[in-house]
């Protein structure tokens, strides 16, 4: 709390901790502690002063000079050098000294006590400023609850505080950092979505694919968030590292399962239906999945136990799931009818397909009949 009387500034600090209790979470809660010291108090009487042709500030000066010191010489001794200061004895400093202290005015020396009010007092040890200006540390820490739920809840209480004319309120601690670490993760993820994009455009030369594969990440990031919330966990810096790592192990799954469907199309003659989607990803169900538990055991972001549920695990299921569905709606059942299944010379005659397949050592017919292919080469 930044203002200018120490008083107020206790005041208001004190009504505010009052109101930061009351919020769950909180824990040594305290305000920063300041110790009274005693103190003698010299108010010039500016008028009585102006009667005997003194200003304040000459006032002032004399005392400073006679009360604190003044250095007038330095003493050598050998190699060292001592400083000589001449000021009043401890004596002549008590509250009754000072009153009897001779001044020099224009008329002769006046008493201290006729052109000053002199009393005995207690102040603060120590005046704490921030950027030229007094403040009072009001500090706190977060226990059993998350940090960022426990801020929300103070710039609440905060916002609803009506302080005095001069007087404003700011947060700082580690939250702050907690806060700008977030938006540069947000920012590199961005960037780096983009690279990956570009990457994978580079491998596959399909828009349509790369799409496919980069699907994965907002589906991994909706299990990994399921994830948290069954867990009661927080969205912490470290949550957001293992969401990256996340994204990174949903694109490698995305590669491995596009990569066979494509592998199964040109070295075994599949053609791109549904059934080669379901083959497909059944025969990379069990590689994603090893891997990607083989990386949650290894890894040292997990949040949460085993028992509770797993985010990696679930958004592995959601990717395998949603990619095969978006792979098959993107094939389509009137795509399918009418392909070569085995990378022959198709004809269809009166809806019947015709698939004539020559290799090295064989020259087979194939003939599909409402979708079912028969393999009729013994026969014809």
């Amino acid at each position: 709390i930044f203002g200018e009387d120490l008083d107020v500034l206790r005041g208001q600090a004190d009504a505010l901790r009052s109101r930061l209790a009351n919020i769950q979470g909180i824990a040594d809660l305290q305000i920063e502690k300041q110790v009274l010291a005693p103190q003698i108090k010299v108010r010039v009487d500016y008028a009585a002063a102006a009667q005997y042709g003194l200003s304040g500030s000459q006032v002032l000066s004399t005392l400073q000079s006679l009360v604190e010191g003044e250095r007038v010489t330095q003493i050598m001794e050998g190699g060292r050098r001592f400083a000589l200061v001449v000021r009043l004895p401890e004596s002549a400093r008590s509250l009754e000294g000072l009153g009897q202290m001779l001044i020099e005015t224009p008329s002769g020396r006046v008493p201290l006590s006729k052109i000053a009010l002199i009393e005995d007092a207690d102040g603060p040890n120590q005046i704490s400023r921030d950027n030229g200006k007094r403040r009072i540390v009001i500090s706190a820490n977060a226990s059993g609850r998350p940090l960022s739920e426990v801020i929300v809840d103070i710039r609440k209480v905060v916002s609803e505080s009506r302080l005095p004319e001069g007087y404003f309120i700011t947060l700082g601690g580690q939250f702050q950092a907690q806060e700008e670490a977030s938006r540069l993760i947000a920012l590199l993820s961005v960037i780096s979505v983009v690279l990956m994009f570009v990457v994978l455009y580079s491998r596959y030369k399909s828009v349509v694919l790369s799409g496919l594969i980069m699907v994965n990440i907002p589906l991994a990031l909706v299990g990994a968030v399921l994830g948290l919330w069954l867990s009661g966990q927080p969205l912490s810096v470290a949550a957001l590292i293992g969401f990256i790592t996340l994204a990174g192990i949903s694109v490698r799954n995305g590669i491995l399962k596009v990569s066979h469907y494509i592998n199964l199309m040109r070295f075994e003659g599949e053609a791109f239906n549904t059934q080669l989607i379901l083959r497909g990803s059944l025969e990379r169900l069990s590689p994603v999945l090893m891997t990607a538990k083989k990386t949650l055991r290894r890894s040292d972001i997990v949040l949460i136990d085993s028992h509770k549920g797993n985010p990696m695990k679930v958004s592995t299921l959601l990717i395998s799931l949603i990619l095969s569905l978006s792979n098959a709606a993107w094939a389509g059942p009137s795509d399918a009818e009418h392909k070569p299944m085995h990378g022959g010379v198709l004809v269809t005659v009166k809806d019947i397909d015709y698939e004539l397949v020559a290799n090295p050592t064989a020259l087979r017919l194939f003939v599909r009949d409402h979708g079912k292919p028969v393999d009729v080469s013994k026969t014809t």
